[in-house]
């Protein structure tokens, strides 16, 4: 009945969001909880939604019965196919309520979304905000230190389960992410994402002073105040500021006496990512060339490699290094995102 009446008796405690069954209400928190309590027997990947694994697992199907008429790549699902299809025709027919941005999968409009709904988890120790309660526990690691999974052939550690299963690709040579786009396979998730934004029209974001191309709208912000001399973030203890929060970032450490990256050699500690790679350099013989960011602002070179991110070259590759993951690197070596480098 109520879908004619248009009553909707169950509001989501979170963002407000109604719903017209209960059920559906439990559904919708878990966007906001992060849980997945479906597991893929295959390949322990986990979802919030028993119909999400169900399409997931038809990936490990060997047959692929339907096929693309342009390109003839091959799909376990009709429904993969269409979507695919749609790369080919430029149709987005998925649009924001909101704004009215459109999208050419589902997927894509509903992590566009999320920019909507707002941040409501918050970090009691730095104030940032997320829009999912499962990137909060992700952050809160950043803070902690703890890296509870250990590589068992070389011995790095990582703070996330899915960091270590990518860095293990760099010793296995095993690609296990997929493109659903094309045929190509990366050995870790963030190589599958930059490669994805190559499908994707209008991911381009160009600075209007030197002309340089930055896969997100953030990288070109934070960028931008290379030129403009913006330095928005204050240490609350000597008030020096920064351009970046990663240069901050790191600017504390000196304050606070903490060293978070461990030479695996000779257990020496370092502040940053970046001196802890010019001293592994005294270990292979070679001199300790000073790290150069093409994008680093005079006063944060304790900053370079934690948050510059996204920079494009005009032939379309990515170049840069991301503040989220870049305390993932492997060997000392990082992609535009921080995670292991593909090899």
């Amino acid at each position: 009945m109520r879908i004619h009446t248009g009553e909707k008796p169950y509001p989501c405690s979170v963002c407000g969001k109604q719903f017209r069954v209960k059920r559906h209400l439990q559904d919708h928190q878990i966007v906001h909880t992060g849980e997945k309590p479906y597991v893929c027997s295959k390949c322990d990947k986990r979802f919030g939604f028993a119909s999400a694994l169900k399409r997931h697992q038809w990936l490990h199907a060997e047959e692929k019965p339907y096929s693309c008429s342009v390109c003839g790549k091959g799909f376990s699902l009709q429904s993969r196919m269409k979507e695919h299809f749609l790369m080919h025709s430029g149709e987005k027919p998925h649009s924001c309520s909101v704004c009215g941005k459109s999208f050419s999968r589902p997927d894509q409009l509903k992590d566009h979304s999320l920019q909507h709904t707002g941040k409501p988890h918050h970090c009691s120790v730095c104030e940032q905000s997320f829009a999912l309660s499962k990137q909060l526990l992700k952050h809160e690691k950043t803070h902690t230190g703890k890296r509870p999974y250990s590589c068992s052939v070389c011995g790095k550690s990582f703070s996330e389960k899915a960091y270590l299963e990518d860095h293990r690709s760099v010793h296995t040579g095993e690609k296990r992410h997929p493109c659903p786009d094309c045929d190509k396979r990366f050995g870790c998730a963030s190589s599958l994402r930059k490669h994805r934004l190559l499908h994707i029209e209008g991911k381009s974001h160009s600075c209007s002073v030197c002309g340089k191309n930055f896969s997100e709208a953030r990288y070109l912000k934070e960028h931008f105040r290379t030129h403009t001399g913006e330095k928005p973030f204050s240490c609350t203890v000597c008030d020096k500021s920064f351009a970046r929060s990663a240069g901050l970032k790191v600017h504390l450490r000196y304050h606070t006496g903490e060293k978070p990256y461990n030479c695996p050699k000779c257990g020496q500690s370092f502040i940053s990512s970046q001196k802890l790679q010019r001293h592994q350099k005294t270990h292979a013989g070679l001199p300790p060339v000073e790290f150069q960011n093409p994008v680093t602002t005079e006063g944060e070179r304790e900053g370079e490699g934690e948050e510059v991110g996204g920079l494009i070259h005009s032939a379309g590759e990515e170049v840069g290094w991301d503040l989220h993951r870049l305390d993932e690197s492997s060997e000392g070596r990082t992609s535009t995102s921080g995670e292991p480098k593909e090899t």
